[in-house]
């Protein structure tokens, strides 16, 4: 059918709109691929396609099929004019997330329950024997209140990671003993491999204040309250993931901090980094007043965020 010779009616758009696709295709490949020779297919096939109606021979068609003609070539250039730029928009440009407003009307809406469970989250103890009852292993499992609380904000699961988020994180004082947590320190000798319990209720009591009793078998969960917590919305792990065509996969999470975080210059630091441009220093994460558009030069495994209150951030991360 697409390669019938049809001069007159709708079947005469068919080789014009496929060969459309074609270029638009081409375009792609050429602006994101270092493979640039792979847009020569594409162009060749929208070359061929549109070359019979191109080559074919005049033939005297009556008024009434030259105003049809007439027609059919303005449609065929508009089809062109239109079709390649709104389909270079589509993959290039158009992020295909939930917006910022609708994440974060549905934050505000269940906001009591999203602190709920964060709270929930960094209390819970994973059981360190194995084997053990899913209810011990997973937090999602971990009770039913837990379950009802995740149906009812539409959220997957918790994760948290990311930083020692400490009470008064850029001070000296929670800079000293973050280093002396390290394994990594100049003078290992000098200083302990890891704090007791009895250091970090010493130096840090008020991160005891309002969660349940710590003993020294729970030492390694304290990380939940000084860690920031990650939330997946969504009935699965993958359901705010995102392939466009112009990324290989990106997705959009709410995100909790113990502590509040600083942001300048359009960065937000964690309690070791400055905006300091040295070999060592890890970049810091940039924030944004608006996730909706792809943040410029946006780099492979690169977080982006969206500050909603002072401990509440949305995270919008690029995969691939």
């Amino acid at each position: 059918m697409l390669t019938a010779d049809k001069r007159f009616g709708w079947m005469c758009y068919l080789r014009w709109f496929c060969a459309a696709i074609l270029l638009s295709e081409a375009v792609y490949i050429f602006i994101v691929s270092w493979m640039k020779f792979l847009v020569f297919p594409p162009m060749i096939a929208a070359v061929m396609l549109v070359w019979p109606e191109l080559n074919q021979q005049p033939i005297s068609p009556t008024l009434e099929q030259q105003r049809q003609l007439r027609k059919s070539q303005q449609w065929n250039w508009f089809i062109l004019a239109v079709v390649v730029p709104v389909f270079i928009w589509w993959g290039w440009l158009h992020n295909p997330l939930p917006s910022d407003e609708e994440m974060i009307g549905h934050f505000n809406q269940h906001r009591a329950e999203f602190e709920q469970l964060v709270q929930k989250y960094r209390n819970f103890r994973p059981a360190r024997t194995w084997p053990a009852p899913p209810e011990l292993i997973s937090f999602e499992k971990s009770s039913e209140e837990v379950k009802r609380l995740l149906l009812q904000v539409q959220v997957y699961g918790l994760s948290h990671g990311g930083g020692k988020w400490m009470p008064e994180p850029y001070s000296e004082k929670a800079a000293r003993f973050r280093w002396g947590l390290s394994t990594h320190t100049a003078n290992v000798k000098d200083k302990p491999l890891y704090r007791t319990l009895e250091d970090w209720k010493r130096e840090m009591p008020e991160l005891f204040v309002g969660i349940p009793q710590i003993t020294e078998t729970d030492l390694p969960h304290i990380d939940r309250y000084t860690s920031l917590v990650t939330v997946l919305p969504g009935p699965s792990v993958a359901a705010l993931d995102r392939f466009p065509l112009r990324y290989g996969g990106i997705t959009k999470r709410y995100c909790h901090f113990p502590q509040i975080p600083h942001v300048k210059d359009g960065y937000l630091l964690e309690p070791w980094q400055t905006l300091d441009k040295k070999p060592y220093t890890k970049p810091a994460e940039r924030v944004f007043d608006s996730l909706d558009t792809y943040p410029p030069n946006w780099k492979r495994g690169e977080c982006v965020l969206k500050r909603i209150d002072d401990h509440w951030f949305l995270s919008m991360c690029r995969y691939a």
